[in-house]
Formats: C-alpha cells, structure tokens, sequence
C-alpha cells in the first residue's frame, strides 16, 4: 500500500511539473507573439490614412487608358459616359486602398528615380478626400515592380525624394479596364408569341 501511495504521489508530482511547464510554455508564447505584433505594428509606415466615405474622386490609367470616376452620395458614376453603371463596390474596394495605403519599407534621400522607375511612373493614381469643407488631392506615382520581395516602389504626391515600397496587391487592385469596372445592364427578355 505504501508502495502505491508514494507512486500514486510522485505522479502526482509529475502531474503538476507537466502542468505549471505548460502554463508558463503558453505564456511565453503569447509575449512572444505580442512583441512581435508590437514590433509590426510599429513597422507599418502609413502613407494616406482617409476615411472612405470622404473621397469623392477616383482617377487612375491602365493600359494607357485614363480613367476617372466621381462619389456622389456613395454612387460612383463615369462622367465620360452617363449611361455607364459603375460597380460600386468595387470601385469602393479600390478607393479603400488608396486611401489607406501602407509601405512595407522607405527609401530616402533619393537622387536618382530611374532606378525605382518613378522618372517615368508605370501608373499614377490620383484620389480626392473632402473633409469638413476642404477638398484634398492625394497622387501616388507607381514605379517598378520588385519580383524578390512581389512588391512595386511608388512616391506620393511626387515628393522626389523619397520612395515607398508596397504589396503589389495595391497595384494589381488598380489594373482593371472599362469593362471590369461597370456593372452590366440588366437583360430584357422577350417572349413571343405565336
């Protein structure tokens, strides 16, 4: 009996030496994933930061193709051609990123563009923000696109030297035509009769 209860004692033991191992496991990886959400955060460098609802103007090209549409009560229109229907929510989608738009990295003290392809920007993407009263444009030139780290360099508001390095999926978001971007009229059907 006493050899059972000192073995049912030291697994016991055992039991709590697992358990405060595991605790203080858990905790130590929360920290670390804290620090290294801290350390993130902290590397996030913000180049607009607009509400969406304060844009009223989106213009962009692609495909040597200039592309301008206007925010009138949350409706997006194509002033080039009214009868167009715009997609709203994607054109909601695009204006979102411009807007709050993030670099992963900042070059500065910039003396040559071309090596950034910002002397010859590959896009340009222009936005207009009206908040209390005042209208402010904001341009973001983009250069070229970096394959090893699948990002593009782009400068704001042609600022000449300083270059920013974002995800391409800011970019991609803006590589739509026409056709990608209007909502397509509904369809009549007719029925004939015989």
């Amino acid at each position: 009996m006493r050899k059972q209860r000192k073995q049912l004692f030291l697994l016991l033991a055992f039991l709590v030496v697992c358990a405060a191992g595991y605790v203080g496991l858990c905790l130590y990886q929360e920290s670390a994933e804290s620090k290294e959400s801290e350390k993130t955060a902290a590397e996030i460098i913000k180049l607009t930061d607009y509400s969406l609802d304060a844009v009223t103007k989106l213009q962009f090209d692609y495909e040597d193709v200039d592309y301008v549409f206007e925010k009138t009560d949350g409706t997006w229109t194509y002033p080039a051609d009214a009868s167009l229907t715009a997609k709203n929510t994607t054109l909601d989608t695009m204006a979102g990123k411009a807007v709050a738009l993030n670099a992963t990295d900042k070059i500065e003290k910039v003396t040559d563009l071309e090596q950034y392809g910002l002397n010859i920007p590959e896009q340009t993407i222009s936005f207009t923000v009206k908040t209390e009263g005042t209208s402010s444009d904001c341009t973001i030139y983009v250069g070229a696109y970096n394959e090893i780290v699948n990002a593009y360099y782009v400068s704001v508001d042609n600022a000449k030297d300083t270059v920013y390095v974002v995800e391409s999926a800011f970019v991609d978001a803006f590589q739509k035509t026409l056709e990608e971007l209007a909502d397509e009229p509904e369809k009549t059907s007719t029925v004939s009769q015989n």
